[in-house]
């Protein structure tokens, strides 16, 4: 069973996050399949020593998502927010996670979540009994974030 996405946004952060940057044209399709994978090029640095469960970084997306029917859903070049879903600390490893939370397609933004869960999940583990080159998660501006839709979403237009 699908997740529908509403236009807007839940919270006032993501959506001035993702305001900085123009959107790309209007897809064509309504939604997205279960399994589909989203590439996603982080704005900014993310990093479990100074980031906190919360937080929200802009995105850009990298390359056309297509929908379930074969057209495109999201353009490449949209915005979207990544937002860290939880810092873990479990013994010697570290766990960072993170979902795509939002993207915008055309000039609506649409929330990738079901009941306040998100549909795409990403984790980063470290293992910190590696020594002190291993005592965080880092990832680069402009690093690339593969994430997998685990559920269908359909977008309202």
């Amino acid at each position: 069973m699908g997740v529908a996405a509403r236009a807007g946004t839940a919270i006032d952060s993501p959506a001035a996050v993702s305001s900085a940057t123009p959107t790309a044209g209007v897809a064509d399709s309504k939604g997205l399949a279960a399994g589909t994978t989203i590439v996603a090029e982080i704005q900014d640095v993310i990093d479990s020593e100074t980031s906190h469960p919360g937080s929200f970084i802009h995105a850009l997306i990298e390359s056309d998502v297509k929908g379930a029917d074969g057209k495109i859903a999201i353009s490449a070049g949209s915005s979207g927010v990544v937002t860290v879903q939880h810092i873990e600390r479990t013994g010697s490893t570290l766990i960072l996670s993170l979902s795509l939370y939002q993207v915008t397609v055309g000039e609506k933004s649409y929330l990738l979540i079901n009941g306040g869960n998100q549909v795409t999940r990403l984790d980063f583990t470290e293992d910190l009994g590696k020594g002190i080159g291993h005592r965080n998660v880092h990832l680069q501006r402009r690093t690339l974030l593969r994430f997998k839709m685990n559920e269908s979403v359909q977008f309202y237009k």
